[in-house]
């Protein structure tokens, strides 16, 4: 979204940006939540309300125990509607930051999320999987990490060049992230 919305040096239009990701989104959503509809039409009247709401609306991921009921995989369109509205606010702060402090506090807030995630999965409180899995708050780490390698694409990457002996370094770095 960085590489698309973001200009340096002119205004970012909110209303524009909003509209433009939710027309984006919405009326396919629409469409699917139909035919959910239609193809759950012999349960529906033991589906909640609020499950209906929350996943016609785009915040059932925020209600652990409905983000995967219903429409399942519009959990992830929940989390994105929720970064959708952060991402203006995000880049306006971001970009008026020194890269460098933002990519610490891109990865300082990705490493805090990762272990809370961990604390959350070993520390045997009674957490449900659906909360550490889907909940959208829990996904902002890799999106500000995607936003920061954006802006520095924008303000610096352009003009890196990068050679086959490097691509091959990062390759392999990420294959090893991977595996391990």
């Amino acid at each position: 979204m960085t590489l698309v919305y973001y200009q340096p040096g002119k205004h970012f239009h909110y209303r524009d940006f909003w509209i433009a990701r939710v027309s984006r989104i919405y009326p396919i959503h629409l469409l699917s939540f139909a035919i959910a509809c239609i193809h759950y039409a012999d349960a529906l009247s033991k589906i909640k309300s609020l499950e209906y709401i929350s996943s016609l609306l785009l915040f059932q991921a925020w209600i652990p125990e409905y983000a995967l009921t219903f429409n399942f995989p519009v959990w992830t369109l929940a989390v994105e509607m929720f970064f959708y509205l952060l991402f203006p606010f995000l880049i306006w702060f971001a970009a008026r930051q020194p890269f460098r402090r933002m990519l610490g506090l891109s990865l300082a807030f990705w490493t805090v999320n990762q272990i809370f995630r961990q604390v959350l999965i070993h520390s045997g409180m009674d957490v449900p999987v659906n909360f550490i899995a889907y909940f959208p708050a829990l996904h902002l780490d890799a999106f500000l990490l995607g936003l920061v390698g954006g802006l520095w694409f924008l303000t610096e990457g352009r003009k890196a060049e990068v050679t086959q002996k490097v691509n091959l370094v990062f390759m392999l770095a990420s294959l090893s992230v991977i595996v391990f």
